[in-house]
C-alpha cells in the first residue's frame, strides 16, 4: 500500500495485481485468434509502429528472470517486476518460500498455432548444476514439472516418451514406422 502497489482484498488475503509477461515465438497465434493476447488485454490494440503483427505464444505469471511479472498500481502503472518485491519482501511468500525468495513454479497460457519443438526439462538436481554452469543458457536453476491443461477443444498434443527398448519393439513392429526407419 506504501507503494502505491493495488492490494486486492478477498478470501482473507491481500493479493498483488500482476501484469504478466508475454513471450511472442513464431509458434504463437495472431494477436485477434490468441488467449494470451486477449488474457493480457492485447487482443485488439496496435501499436502504431508494429510493422509486422507479432505472433502471441506465451503468456508467464511468476518471477523468471527471463520475463518476471510485474506489479500494477491501482491506476494501472507498472511499478516493478515481482522478482524485485520477492527479494524486498519475501515474507508475502509464506513460512516455507521466504527463505528462497522465488516462486517455485512459472504459470503459462500458450496460445498454439503451429506444432511446438520437443522440450525435455531436468530434474531440480542437473537444472541447479547446469544453471551453476552456464547461467547465460540455464537461466533457472529451478526444474520445470509440467502440467497441461486444455481450454481449447482442439488440443493435441503428444506428451510422455517410451523407453528406447519399447521404441525399437514398435518400430521394427509397425511396418509404416519400418519404412521411416
Amino acid at each position: 500500500r506504501e507503494l502505491g502497489i493495488q492490494i486486492v482484498e478477498g478470501l482473507g488475503i491481500d493479493m498483488l495485481m500482476l501484469k504478466p509477461f508475454t513471450q511472442h515465438y513464431d509458434w504463437g497465434k495472431p494477436r485477434g485468434a490468441s488467449a494470451v493476447a486477449a488474457l493480457t488485454g492485447e487482443d485488439t490494440v496496435v501499436s502504431p509502429t508494429e510493422t509486422k503483427p507479432k505472433p502471441f505464444a506465451e503468456l508467464w505469471m511468476g518471477d523468471h528472470p527471463s520475463g518476471p511479472s510485474r506489479i500494477l498500481t491501482p491506476q494501472g502503472s507498472q511499478v516493478e517486476c515481482l522478482a524485485s518485491t520477492l527479494k524486498r519482501t519475501p515474507s508475502i511468500l509464506g513460512q516455507k518460500l521466504s527463505e528462497a525468495a522465488q516462486l517455485p513454479f512459472l504459470l503459462k497460457v500458450l496460445s498454439i498455432h503451429k506444432a511446438l519443438s520437443i522440450q525435455a526439462h531436468p530434474d531440480r538436481s542437473l537444472a541447479a548444476k547446469l544453471h551453476a554452469e552456464r547461467p547465460d543458457v540455464y537461466k533457472d536453476p529451478n526444474h520445470k514439472p509440467e502440467i497441461a491443461i486444455a481450454v481449447s477443444s482442439d488440443f493435441e498434443a503428444l506428451c510422455g516418451f517410451r523407453p528406447v527398448s519399447q521404441l525399437v519393439d514398435l518400430v521394427e513392429a509397425i511396418p509404416e514406422l519400418r519404412e521411416m526407419a
